[in-house]
This record gives C-alpha cells, sequence and structure tokens, in this order.
C-alpha cells in the first residue's frame, strides 16, 4: 500500500503547502526504508535506519503541524506516537546488525495461521476445540 499511496499523493494531490509536503516526505521515507529492504545489499543496514528515522521524525512533525490546527475542543488527534514508532527504530538501528535484513525473519503466514485456527474454534464446543484445531491442521 505504502507506493500505491505515494504514487496516488504526487499525481492527484500534490503538495500545496508545508503539512502536505511533510506528509509526502515521511511517506517517501518509509516507502524507501521499504525498497531497501526488497532489494538487500551492502550498506542496507544503515540506510534502512536512515530512512527509519526520518520517517519517525517526520511522523513526529506531522503530529506537531496537526496540534497546532487543532480546537481546544477537538475530540481526535491525527498522528499519534505509538510504542512502534520506538521498537522500529531499535529494530532498524540495533536488530539489523546482528540479525541482518528482518524480511527474512518475518511472521505473517504465522498471523495467518492462528486466524484459521481462531475460525475453526469458533465452531467446536470449549472442551474440544483445542483437539479440533489440531486434527483439522495437522500435516
Amino acid at each position: 500500500m505504502v507506493p500505491l499511496t505515494l504514487h496516488m499523493l504526487r499525481r492527484y494531490f500534490p503538495a500545496s503547502d508545508a503539512y502536505q509536503t511533510t506528509r509526502e516526505q515521511c511517506l517517501a521515507c518509509l516507502n524507501s526504508m521499504y525498497l531497501e529492504l526488497d532489494n538487500w545489499t551492502v550498506g542496507s543496514d544503515f540506510r534502512c535506519a536512515q530512512f527509519g528515522r526520518q520517517h519517525v521524525m517526520l511522523y513526529a512533525e506531522l503530529a506537531q503541524i496537526h496540534l497546532r490546527q487543532l480546537s481546544p475542543h477537538a475530540l481526535w488527534l491525527f498522528y499519534r506516537l505509538y510504542p512502534k514508532h520506538h521498537l522500529l527504530i531499535h529494530i532498524l538501528e540495533d536488530q539489523i546488525k546482528g540479525s541482518g535484513n528482518p524480511k527474512d525473519n518475518w511472521c505473517y503466514a504465522d498471523e495467518s495461521a492462528i486466524g484459521d485456527a481462531v475460525r475453526t474454534a469458533e465452531h467446536c464446543k470449549v472442551m474440544n476445540f483445542h483437539r479440533a484445531v489440531i486434527a483439522k491442521h495437522r500435516l
């Protein structure tokens, strides 16, 4: 989604103020980080960390811009910084050095398997769902 969203922003919604320019730069840094993960070479660890830091800093700047524009009675805060932003920086600055490309360790396939197990368990009695899930997904 990141490359597609970046393309749409640049092509159909060109930046016309500081907020929109910062938003595009923030997404461009995230896109560059993912491109680096897809095309891992010597020095990619340094470049990934750099793009990740820039992305989080620009995201924080977007939060500041948005806060300045908010009314005191606003109920919604865009660009809230989450602990995952902090974790991303640690992964890119520390873990990559020892573990290499994080993409080699992703477990998205496991996440979909967990969803399959949940759907199977929803149709079983509580006393038997663990057996049913194992039986259904046994090799």
